[in-house]
């Protein structure tokens, strides 16, 4: 009988470097960053794994990269949602483990929740999988928490999510630090960033009360 290998894609992209002079080198944003290559391994009927690590000094960037021949007969690409739901999340190890049968082994693929919860709040700035049913999200203040008190902010009441930071932005050194216990009288200004965990459905909940 005929083994299948699957490839479970939620989403794909492409990174397209520029390589510099040098096949160790590769530009990136108009920087020159060190390539070295931390694993290459053939993981399935005609698909490569291979993980990189871009450096310029302190600043460091990995990649991993996944080659898969289309055309293989023993390939097959499917979707799958995290514990066949569109209101929770799963590692896809977990995924991969719980939809291998006799026959078809999924040994690949990639997570799409990180592009799921930008669309849904609109201004997220990252996105986490803690575990199969919880994420930490990076969200910049939208505009009707603007001048609210942080002791106003009711997200564990209101939405069943726990605010674990807040940033605010730093015009001298151009980025958004994690302010130190701030107060229940802290006001909300424009640029701040909620650092926020919970349950995937209460982020959802969360986007379209604020939609």
């Amino acid at each position: 009988m005929k083994k299948i290998y699957i490839l479970f894609l939620l989403s794909v992209f492409v990174a397209i470097f520029s390589y510099a002079q040098n096949d160790n080198e590769a530009l990136i944003g108009g920087v020159t960053y060190k390539v070295d290559t931390l694993s290459a391994m053939k993981v399935g009927p005609g698909s490569f794994y291979t993980a990189l690590k871009y450096s310029n000094g302190s600043k460091h960037i990995r990649a991993y990269l996944l080659e898969v021949d289309t055309q293989n007969q023993y390939i097959k690409f499917e979707s799958v949602l995290g514990k066949d739901s569109l209101v929770t999340c799963e590692l896809t190890s977990g995924m991969a483990k719980r939809k291998s049968r006799e026959g078809a082994v999924y040994f690949a693929g990639t997570n799409a929740d990180f592009f799921a919860t930008k669309v849904e709040l609109g201004t997220t700035i990252d996105s986490y999988v803690v575990d199969d049913d919880h994420l930490i999200i990076e969200w910049e203040i939208p505009p009707r928490f603007i001048g609210r008190k942080l002791g106003d902010a009711k997200f564990e009441e209101e939405f069943g999510l726990k605010l674990i930071a807040l940033k605010r932005y730093d015009a001298k050194v151009d980025k958004s630090l994690v302010m130190n216990n701030p107060s229940d009288d802290t006001v909300f200004v424009e640029k701040d960033v909620f650092v926020l965990f919970g349950h995937p459905k209460n982020f959802r909940k969360l986007g379209i009360q604020i939609a």
